[in-house]
């Protein structure tokens, strides 16, 4: 099936996942201080540091990681925060409703605001799996990349308000990816990055990449069933 078998193409709309990640930053800083907080009253304060006291508790040394963790989370957060003030809102606007190995990821990155960058855009399309092993009653998440290509933008002939232009071939090999026994946990990311002065613009979107492209009427029978 070709792109021309199809019916006329879309655009979808894809917003960048950096706010999305910083909500759940700061929700896992607070999670995290919360439970510093709860450990510290559960152990009494002053914390008992002298290790050749009796009654010394080993869990002590939990309250500072829990709190090494929380200040990570806060960084992260405050870092996408403050990007988000500073560019606004960034989307990705891709041809058609979804693509797949074979066809092309084509489309523009535009922001709401216009950023000075004071070098080229770097543009990076991967593929990651997810590899999920569970050992001694815990659960390991492995994220392995299956296939990744690179682009890059001269800043001095792009805006980034009237849009970044994105095009990478998917090829059709990639197909394969979907027999694996992981094929549930397959994710398509692009990512795009500028340097600025002060914090660098950096915007990431979640594409719908599927094995096989559905008609419109191939997605209404699907969603019927």
């Amino acid at each position: 099936m070709t792109e021309d078998d199809l019916d006329p193409p879309t655009t979808r709309l894809i917003e960048d996942s950096t706010s999305f990640f910083s909500f759940t930053n700061w929700a896992m800083a607070l999670l995290t201080a919360a439970g510093a907080v709860a450990l510290t009253l559960f152990l009494g304060w002053p914390l008992n540091l002298d290790t050749q006291d009796p009654e010394f508790n080993p869990a002590v040394f939990l309250v500072f990681f829990l709190c090494a963790v929380c200040l990570g989370y806060t960084f992260v957060a405050l870092r996408d925060q403050l990007r988000g003030n500073k560019f606004g809102q960034s989307v990705l606007e891709m041809k058609g409703h979804h693509i797949a190995p074979g066809l092309a990821l084509e489309g523009h990155v535009r922001s709401s605001r216009e950023l000075r960058a004071s070098g080229n855009y770097t543009l990076k399309f991967q593929c990651i799996e997810t590899i999920v092993s569970r050992t001694s009653g815990k659960t390991y998440h492995e994220n392995r990349v299956r296939w990744e290509a690179h682009s890059t933008v001269d800043a001095q002939d792009a805006s980034l308000l009237e849009g970044i232009p994105v095009h990478f071939d998917i090829p059709e090999r990639c197909r394969k990816f979907w027999s694996s026994p992981h094929a549930n946990n397959i994710s398509w990311t692009l990512e795009i990055r500028a340097p600025v002065e002060g914090l660098d613009y950096y915007a990431s979107f979640d594409v719908p990449v599927w094995r096989e492209v559905l008609t419109a009427e191939d997605e209404d029978e699907d969603e019927e069933s």
